[in-house]
Protein backbone atom coordinates (compact mmCIF):
# COMPACT_ATOMS: atom_id res chain seq x y z
CA UNK A 1 0.00 0.00 0.00
CA UNK A 2 3.17 1.99 0.32
CA UNK A 3 5.24 3.08 -2.22
CA UNK A 4 8.21 5.59 -4.13
CA UNK A 5 6.02 6.41 -7.02
CA UNK A 6 2.23 4.92 -8.40
CA UNK A 7 2.08 2.02 -10.09
CA UNK A 8 -0.33 3.27 -12.67
CA UNK A 9 -1.65 6.49 -14.00
CA UNK A 10 -3.49 8.44 -11.04
CA UNK A 11 -6.71 10.13 -11.47
CA UNK A 12 -5.81 12.14 -8.59
CA UNK A 13 -3.99 13.26 -5.39
CA UNK A 14 -3.93 14.73 -1.95
CA UNK A 15 -0.25 15.96 -0.58
CA UNK A 16 0.05 16.31 3.21
CA UNK A 17 2.99 16.69 5.14
CA UNK A 18 3.23 13.74 7.35
CA UNK A 19 4.57 10.15 7.30
CA UNK A 20 3.49 7.71 4.92
CA UNK A 21 2.53 5.14 7.30
CA UNK A 22 0.69 7.92 9.26
CA UNK A 23 -0.80 8.87 5.91
CA UNK A 24 -1.77 5.06 4.92
CA UNK A 25 -3.53 4.87 8.28
CA UNK A 26 -5.14 7.89 7.91
CA UNK A 27 -6.06 6.97 4.25
CA UNK A 28 -7.59 3.56 5.40
CA UNK A 29 -9.61 5.43 8.23
CA UNK A 30 -10.63 8.12 5.74
CA UNK A 31 -11.90 5.66 3.22
CA UNK A 32 -13.16 2.15 5.34
CA UNK A 33 -13.02 -1.26 5.27
CA UNK A 34 -14.66 -1.35 2.55
CA UNK A 35 -13.33 0.77 -0.18
CA UNK A 36 -11.56 -1.36 -2.69
CA UNK A 37 -7.96 -1.56 -2.04
CA UNK A 38 -6.38 -1.57 -5.46
CA UNK A 39 -8.45 1.92 -6.50
CA UNK A 40 -5.97 3.59 -3.99
CA UNK A 41 -1.99 3.97 -2.58
CA UNK A 42 -0.21 5.89 -0.43
CA UNK A 43 3.09 7.70 -1.85
CA UNK A 44 6.19 7.89 0.12
CA UNK A 45 8.30 11.04 -0.14
CA UNK A 46 11.92 11.88 0.29
CA UNK A 47 11.25 14.38 2.80
CA UNK A 48 8.26 15.56 5.05
CA UNK A 49 5.58 14.99 2.46
CA UNK A 50 3.57 12.37 1.32
CA UNK A 51 0.42 11.59 -0.82
CA UNK A 52 -2.29 9.56 -1.23
CA UNK A 53 -3.36 9.08 -5.21
CA UNK A 54 -6.64 7.51 -6.27
CA UNK A 55 -6.98 5.60 -9.52
CA UNK A 56 -9.45 5.58 -12.48
CA UNK A 57 -12.07 3.73 -11.43
CA UNK A 58 -12.19 4.95 -8.06
CA UNK A 59 -15.96 5.49 -6.32
CA UNK A 60 -15.41 9.49 -6.21
CA UNK A 61 -13.43 10.79 -9.28
CA UNK A 62 -13.63 14.50 -7.79
CA UNK A 63 -12.86 13.12 -4.11
CA UNK A 64 -9.48 14.58 -3.60
CA UNK A 65 -10.93 18.07 -2.59
CA UNK A 66 -13.33 16.37 0.36
CA UNK A 67 -10.09 14.34 1.27
CA UNK A 68 -7.52 17.44 1.32
CA UNK A 69 -10.23 19.57 2.76
CA UNK A 70 -11.13 16.91 5.90
CA UNK A 71 -7.39 16.16 6.17
CA UNK A 72 -6.59 19.73 6.74
CA UNK A 73 -8.75 19.69 9.32
CA UNK A 74 -7.54 17.03 10.98
CA UNK A 75 -4.07 17.80 11.10
CA UNK A 76 -4.04 21.22 11.75
CA UNK A 77 -2.12 22.01 8.81
CA UNK A 78 -2.76 22.77 4.72
CA UNK A 79 -3.46 19.72 2.94
CA UNK A 80 -3.06 20.02 -0.83
CA UNK A 81 -5.50 18.12 -3.93
CA UNK A 82 -3.74 17.58 -6.92
CA UNK A 83 -5.74 16.92 -10.32
CA UNK A 84 -3.72 14.43 -12.41
CA UNK A 85 -6.37 13.40 -15.24
CA UNK A 86 -6.96 15.26 -18.66
CA UNK A 87 -6.01 18.16 -17.00
CA UNK A 88 -4.47 19.50 -20.37
CA UNK A 89 -8.07 19.82 -22.07
CA UNK A 90 -9.05 22.49 -20.18
CA UNK A 91 -8.48 26.01 -20.97
CA UNK A 92 -7.57 28.16 -17.38
CA UNK A 93 -7.89 25.09 -15.67
CA UNK A 94 -6.44 25.47 -11.63
CA UNK A 95 -5.57 21.87 -10.93
CA UNK A 96 -3.46 22.15 -7.47
CA UNK A 97 -5.70 23.42 -4.33
CA UNK A 98 -4.33 24.80 -1.10
CA UNK A 99 -7.23 23.82 2.00
CA UNK A 100 -6.47 25.25 4.89
CA UNK A 101 -7.70 24.16 8.03
CA UNK A 102 -9.60 27.14 8.52
CA UNK A 103 -11.98 25.76 5.60
CA UNK A 104 -10.19 28.64 3.02
CA UNK A 105 -9.05 27.46 -0.77
CA UNK A 106 -6.29 28.53 -2.80
CA UNK A 107 -6.16 27.59 -6.49
CA UNK A 108 -3.21 27.14 -8.17
CA UNK A 109 -2.56 26.73 -12.18
CA UNK A 110 1.00 25.01 -11.11
CA UNK A 111 1.44 21.79 -12.38
CA UNK A 112 0.43 19.06 -9.93
CA UNK A 113 3.52 16.76 -10.81
CA UNK A 114 6.18 19.11 -10.96
CA UNK A 115 4.03 20.65 -7.08
CA UNK A 116 4.43 17.40 -5.64
CA UNK A 117 8.24 16.72 -7.19
CA UNK A 118 9.48 19.97 -5.45
CA UNK A 119 7.94 18.64 -2.15
CA UNK A 120 9.92 15.31 -2.73
CA UNK A 121 6.76 12.96 -3.70
CA UNK A 122 7.24 10.99 -6.60
CA UNK A 123 3.69 11.28 -8.75
CA UNK A 124 4.86 9.80 -12.05
CA UNK A 125 4.00 6.03 -12.67
CA UNK A 126 6.88 5.93 -15.25
CA UNK A 127 10.73 6.47 -15.76
CA UNK A 128 11.30 9.57 -18.13
CA UNK A 129 13.40 8.73 -20.71
CA UNK A 130 16.65 11.46 -20.15
CA UNK A 131 15.90 12.76 -23.20
CA UNK A 132 13.06 14.59 -22.00
CA UNK A 133 15.07 15.83 -19.23
CA UNK A 134 16.25 19.59 -19.47
CA UNK A 135 17.94 22.23 -17.53
CA UNK A 136 17.59 25.94 -18.20
CA UNK A 137 19.43 28.92 -17.66
CA UNK A 138 18.67 32.43 -18.73
CA UNK A 139 20.75 35.58 -19.04
CA UNK A 140 18.73 38.68 -19.33
CA UNK A 141 21.72 41.97 -20.28
CA UNK A 142 21.03 45.60 -19.77
CA UNK A 143 18.66 44.78 -17.16
CA UNK A 144 18.63 45.00 -13.12
CA UNK A 145 17.68 42.66 -10.93
CA UNK A 146 15.29 44.51 -9.11
CA UNK A 147 13.82 44.97 -13.04
CA UNK A 148 13.72 41.07 -13.51
CA UNK A 149 11.61 40.79 -9.78
CA UNK A 150 9.26 43.01 -11.10
CA UNK A 151 8.00 40.27 -13.88
CA UNK A 152 8.11 37.55 -11.67
CA UNK A 153 9.18 37.57 -7.82
CA UNK A 154 8.85 33.65 -6.91
CA UNK A 155 10.43 31.41 -4.76
CA UNK A 156 11.85 28.95 -7.39
CA UNK A 157 13.55 31.44 -9.40
CA UNK A 158 17.10 32.72 -8.32
CA UNK A 159 18.66 36.33 -9.96
CA UNK A 160 22.08 36.68 -9.94
CA UNK A 161 24.06 40.04 -11.25
CA UNK A 162 26.99 39.44 -13.64
CA UNK A 163 28.43 41.13 -15.51
CA UNK A 164 26.73 39.65 -18.49
CA UNK A 165 23.34 40.81 -17.30
CA UNK A 166 20.96 38.98 -14.84
CA UNK A 167 21.57 34.82 -14.40
CA UNK A 168 17.92 33.74 -13.53
CA UNK A 169 18.04 29.89 -12.99
CA UNK A 170 15.15 27.85 -11.40
CA UNK A 171 12.12 25.15 -11.89
CA UNK A 172 9.64 27.17 -13.18
CA UNK A 173 12.17 29.66 -15.49
CA UNK A 174 10.90 28.07 -19.13
CA UNK A 175 7.18 29.44 -18.56
CA UNK A 176 8.66 33.39 -17.41
CA UNK A 177 11.48 33.57 -20.41
CA UNK A 178 8.75 35.00 -23.02
CA UNK A 179 8.27 37.62 -20.34
CA UNK A 180 11.41 38.53 -19.92
CA UNK A 181 11.99 38.43 -23.96
CA UNK A 182 8.74 40.93 -24.22
CA UNK A 183 9.81 43.52 -21.37
CA UNK A 184 13.56 44.21 -22.03
CA UNK A 185 15.95 45.21 -25.03
CA UNK A 186 17.91 42.58 -23.94
CA UNK A 187 19.69 40.40 -25.42
CA UNK A 188 18.07 37.83 -23.76
CA UNK A 189 20.11 34.57 -23.70
CA UNK A 190 17.97 31.19 -23.16
CA UNK A 191 20.32 28.80 -22.48
CA UNK A 192 19.36 24.59 -22.50
CA UNK A 193 21.69 21.15 -22.31
CA UNK A 194 19.36 18.11 -22.29
CA UNK A 195 21.88 14.80 -21.03
CA UNK A 196 20.05 12.64 -22.96
CA UNK A 197 21.24 13.59 -26.30
CA UNK A 198 23.62 16.04 -25.23
CA UNK A 199 21.69 18.95 -26.91
CA UNK A 200 22.69 22.24 -25.82
CA UNK A 201 21.20 25.02 -27.56
CA UNK A 202 20.97 28.80 -26.98
CA UNK A 203 18.83 31.45 -28.05
CA UNK A 204 19.40 35.13 -28.62
CA UNK A 205 16.62 36.92 -28.08
CA UNK A 206 16.20 40.92 -29.00
CA UNK A 207 12.45 41.17 -28.98
CA UNK A 208 9.64 38.94 -30.20
CA UNK A 209 11.12 39.01 -34.03
CA UNK A 210 14.36 38.60 -33.40
CA UNK A 211 15.59 35.10 -32.59
CA UNK A 212 18.98 33.32 -33.05
CA UNK A 213 19.33 29.63 -32.31
CA UNK A 214 22.55 27.58 -32.04
CA UNK A 215 22.46 23.72 -31.76
CA UNK A 216 25.34 21.39 -30.85
CA UNK A 217 24.45 17.51 -31.06
CA UNK A 218 27.71 17.15 -28.33
CA UNK A 219 29.28 19.37 -25.82
CA UNK A 220 32.46 19.76 -26.69
CA UNK A 221 31.93 20.79 -30.38
CA UNK A 222 31.55 23.89 -32.36
CA UNK A 223 27.98 24.86 -32.35
CA UNK A 224 26.31 25.56 -35.92
CA UNK A 225 23.57 27.13 -36.44
CA UNK A 226 20.08 26.03 -36.03
CA UNK A 227 17.72 27.90 -38.12
CA UNK A 228 18.42 31.32 -39.61
CA UNK A 229 19.05 34.22 -39.63
CA UNK A 230 21.63 33.21 -37.49
CA UNK A 231 24.62 34.71 -35.98
CA UNK A 232 27.91 32.84 -35.96
CA UNK A 233 28.84 33.39 -32.21
CA UNK A 234 27.47 33.82 -28.31
CA UNK A 235 29.22 37.12 -27.74
CA UNK A 236 32.36 35.74 -29.50
CA UNK A 237 32.48 32.29 -28.59
CA UNK A 238 31.37 28.85 -29.93
CA UNK A 239 32.31 26.16 -27.66
CA UNK A 240 29.37 25.49 -25.09
CA UNK A 241 31.60 25.48 -22.43
CA UNK A 242 33.41 29.05 -23.24
CA UNK A 243 30.01 30.15 -23.94
CA UNK A 244 29.21 29.45 -20.52
CA UNK A 245 31.75 31.53 -18.98
CA UNK A 246 31.30 34.44 -21.02
CA UNK A 247 27.65 34.00 -19.85
CA UNK A 248 28.67 33.23 -16.15
CA UNK A 249 26.70 30.69 -15.90
CA UNK A 250 28.17 28.22 -13.79
CA UNK A 251 28.34 24.54 -15.44
CA UNK A 252 26.48 22.89 -12.33
CA UNK A 253 23.72 25.17 -13.28
CA UNK A 254 22.88 23.39 -16.50
CA UNK A 255 23.89 19.83 -14.88
CA UNK A 256 27.14 19.66 -16.78
CA UNK A 257 29.52 18.69 -13.76
CA UNK A 258 27.52 15.80 -13.64
CA UNK A 259 28.69 13.92 -16.57
CA UNK A 260 32.63 13.67 -16.16
CA UNK A 261 33.56 12.63 -19.62
CA UNK A 262 33.17 16.35 -20.29
CA UNK A 263 36.48 18.48 -18.88
CA UNK A 264 34.91 21.99 -18.91
CA UNK A 265 37.79 24.79 -19.16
Amino acid sequence: MISDRPDKEPLWAVLIPNKAGDTLALAERYFGPDYPKDEWQVIRGSGKYSAVVAYPGVEDPTGCEDMAKHLAKELGTPAYSLELHNIDEYEDYEPVRTFRPSGEVEYSDEDPTTFANERGVNLLWYTPQPSETAWHACVVANATCDEIRSVYDGDDIEYTATTAGVLCTGSNLAYVVASYIARFPGPVYDVLFRPGDDLFRVTINRGFDDEEEYLSNRVGERMTPLNSPAADNVLGETLPEKILERLHIPPHVLSLDMKPKYTLS
